[in-house]
């Protein structure tokens, strides 16, 4: 069993922080989760919320606490109570020291308790648990079996890898100087910055048109060593003013865009772990792969894909970075050129929608089951002509397609402060800014991120 325990950006931060702000006692708290099951062999729990347990400990020393039963009982109940988390997490801390915790055999015993107490209630709460050190932790969850509790590893997951902490059982990683073609990146990002790249990450571009292969492209020279490519389209004649990797015969061929791509990024990278999938983002097969990936590059052009995969990264606490472009042409003119990319991390507090980046009738146009009414919507001026082909040019797509890397390659070197929206525009002279307006004009409250305005 894989199993994730995954916080929203920065929350992991404050819990430690809260912890083990006292090294010479240990603390307790709990954790409120939503537990999702991915796969037979693969879960995820998303943290929602924290409590601190304040009131004073029955027995706290150095290497051991005793809370009593009412702290546990009185979360048990707000969990039944509320229909937005199902999990109990369990954290206790080893201030005491650096390095590897442990779970001792009293912990293994109370918890097994619990476990099966929560069994025997016939209560659907899972149940997980986490010992932090200084700079390590340790985690699992609780299964049961019919017959018997047991526990299972758990890895913890963060937004950023700045916040992540080592885990107790860490298995071994690559070493980025084996392979030649990064050493140039090496010198210019360090070697912790390739390795963390390297190791464990996984990036996902929904959609590989002309944005999506450059930046495919962009990922694998920069040393991401697992990608997954999602697109249900052919390559078609159309695309190889912009397409990265495709050409003539493919699109002859009617070749399958991902393919396309992944033996473009192969050819680069034969160490790499490309994974090609043909189809659309409402595939539950889809869904485990975005469930499972460190980050989400959404490069799709309709509504609808976004509005999905928006859904999927809240769900499962993935961020996602969304790049667009766009060329206006007016009377056989071109009046405008610009690009977009959108930085959301779970916890910042906005997404597509509060930022009013959904156009919500073309959703619906795109959405809704009836042709006629699809029809009359086009007919009546709601949405645009969808029989016309968007212009786009390659290096409109580059430039975007690079501003969106770069925004990724910032999460791991943190060289410069986060930019949540970039425009990029070339009309009178090249530019590239910040849209602070569009942070600050969000929408009030959300419903989707839960972000507040003011």
């Amino acid at each position: 069993m894989k199993t994730l325990i995954k916080f929203e950006n920065q929350k992991l931060n404050e819990l430690r922080s809260k912890m083990l702000k006292d090294l010479d006692r240990e603390h307790y708290a709990i954790l409120y989760g939503k537990f999702h099951r991915v796969s037979d062999d693969t879960c995820i729990i998303t943290i929602k919320d924290q409590k601190y347990y304040e009131k004073g400990y029955d027995v706290q020393t150095i290497a051991s606490i005793h809370i009593g039963s009412e702290f546990r009982a009185q979360c048990l109940s707000e969990i039944d109570q509320r229909i937005d988390v199902d999990t109990i997490v369990d954290v206790h801390t080893h201030p005491f020291g650096k390095g590897k915790p442990f779970f001792s055999g009293v912990d293994t015993d109370d918890e097994k308790t619990m476990k099966e107490y929560l069994v025997s209630k016939g209560d659907t709460i899972h149940y997980a648990s986490i010992v932090l050190s200084q700079d390590m932790y340790n985690a699992r969850l609780w299964e049961h079996d019919g017959k018997r509790a047991f526990p299972e590893k758990a890895i913890i997951k963060t937004q950023k890898v700045s916040e992540s902490m080592p885990e107790t059982a860490s298995g071994s990683r690559n070493e980025p100087t084996r392979f030649e073609m990064f050493d140039r990146s090496i010198l210019a990002l360090g070697i912790d910055t390739i390795k963390a790249m390297m190791n464990d990450q996984v990036v996902t571009v929904v959609g590989v048109g002309g944005v999506g292969s450059i930046i495919a492209e962009n990922l694998i020279h920069m040393g991401f060593q697992t990608i997954n490519l999602v697109d249900f389209d052919i390559v078609e004649k159309s695309n190889l003013n912009r397409l990265v990797g495709a050409t003539y015969e493919d699109a002859e061929n009617g070749s399958k865009k991902v393919d396309v791509i992944a033996a473009h990024l192969k050819a680069i990278n034969p160490f790499a772990t490309v994974s090609a999938y043909c189809r659309s983002v409402f595939d539950s097969d889809v869904e485990k792969v975005l469930a499972l990936s460190d980050w989400i590059f959404l490069t799709t052009d309709n509504y609808s894909s976004c509005v999905r995969v928006q859904e999927l990264a809240f769900k499962y606490y993935v961020p996602f970075i969304s790049a667009a472009t766009n060329i206006l042409v007016e009377e056989g003119s071109i009046a405008d050129v610009r690009g977009e990319v959108i930085l959301v991390r779970i916890g910042d507090g906005h997404c597509l929608n509060c930022l009013g980046k959904i156009d919500k009738k073309e959703l619906i146009y795109e959405t809704h089951p009836d042709p006629e009414i699809r029809a009359a919507m086009v007919q009546k001026g709601y949405v645009k002509g969808h029989d016309v082909k968007d212009p786009a040019v390659k290096t409109l797509n580059a430039m975007v397609a690079t501003i969106a890397t770069d925004v990724l390659i910032n999460q791991y070197t943190e060289r410069q402060k986060d930019q949540f929206v970039i425009i990029y525009e070339n009309n009178e002279a090249q530019t590239i800014y910040e849209d602070e307006d569009c942070i600050k004009k969000r929408e009030s409250e959300c419903h989707v991120c839960g972000g507040k305005n003011g």
